[in-house]
C-alpha cells in the first residue's frame, strides 16, 4: 500500500470525511482542521483529519462508551483515498421529446395531431 500524502485538495479531504465541499472549509476556517496554501492552492493536512475524527469519537464515546478506544476506531491504514462512488444516473421514465417542431413532426408521424 502506498504511503498516506501529507497534503490533501480541499475536495479529496472533503471525500474523505464524506461531508461536502462547503463543510470542509467551514471546519478549516473554525480551526477544527489543519491547512496550508501551497502557491494559490489550499491544502488539507492529513494528520489533521485523523486528529478530528478522533477527537470527534472521544467527544461522543464519552457520552455513549467510556471504554471505547479511539485509537482502535481509526486506522490510517484502513482509510481509502479513494472519493466515494456517486450513484448511477436514473433514467427519465418520461417518453422523449423530438427536437422537431411541431410541423415536421406531424408530417413525420410523431405527432398525433394533423399538420396544419
Amino acid at each position: 500500500m502506498p504511503p498516506a500524502p501529507l497534503l490533501l485538495s480541499v475536495e479529496e479531504a472533503a471525500a474523505l470525511l464524506r461531508i461536502g465541499r462547503s463543510r470542509m472549509f467551514e471546519l478549516i476556517r473554525r480551526d477544527e482542521v489543519l491547512s496550508v496554501k501551497v502557491g494559490g492552492s489550499r491544502r488539507v493536512v492529513f494528520d489533521s483529519l485523523h486528529a478530528y475524527v478522533k477527537r470527534l469519537v472521544r467527544e461522543q464515546a464519552s457520552d455513549v462508551d467510556a471504554d471505547l478506544d479511539p485509537a482502535s476506531v481509526l486506522d490510517p491504514a484502513s482509510v481509502l483515498l479513494q472519493p466515494p462512488q456517486s450513484a448511477p444516473k436514473r433514467r427519465s421514465t418520461s417518453p422523449r421529446r423530438s427536437s422537431l417542431p411541431g410541423r415536421a413532426r406531424a408530417e413525420a408521424g410523431l405527432d398525433p395531431s394533423p399538420a396544419a
